[in-house]
């Protein structure tokens, strides 16, 4: 169905546009700013409880193969490292820029691998 797609579509550049404001918003907070760590742990959080009720309902109880599982929390961190680079860089310069970088990484990627 094209516009249920292009309703997820919508929804997801709404949320990713809240979370960059709301992370700037909280990053720059008063004088000091909160801390970008606690900002990104809270998120994780959120989303994690999220994620496990949706998977829960629509699957059931699952585990990951055990030997995918060294895998997957390694690219748990991974995305958290990312995460907590890019909520630094909303810190350090705006909004604007610091999304203009997270979008301009598979171009990067692409010119990396031709």
């Amino acid at each position: 169905n094209p516009a249920a797609g292009a309703l997820a579509a919508l929804a997801a550049a709404v949320f990713m546009a809240g979370y960059v404001v709301l992370g700037k918003q909280y990053v720059s907070a008063m004088d000091t700013g909160g801390d970008p760590g606690v900002f990104l742990i809270s998120r994780q959080l959120i989303a994690a409880g999220i994620m496990a009720v949706v998977a829960l309902l629509q699957h059931g109880w699952q585990l990951p193969h055990p030997s995918d599982r060294a895998r997957l929390h390694l690219l748990g961190l991974l995305n958290f490292i990312n995460a907590l680079g890019f909520m630094w860089g909303v810190k350090l310069t705006t909004a604007f820029i610091s999304s203009v970088m997270q979008l301009s990484i598979p171009v990067f990627t692409l010119c990396y691998a031709a």
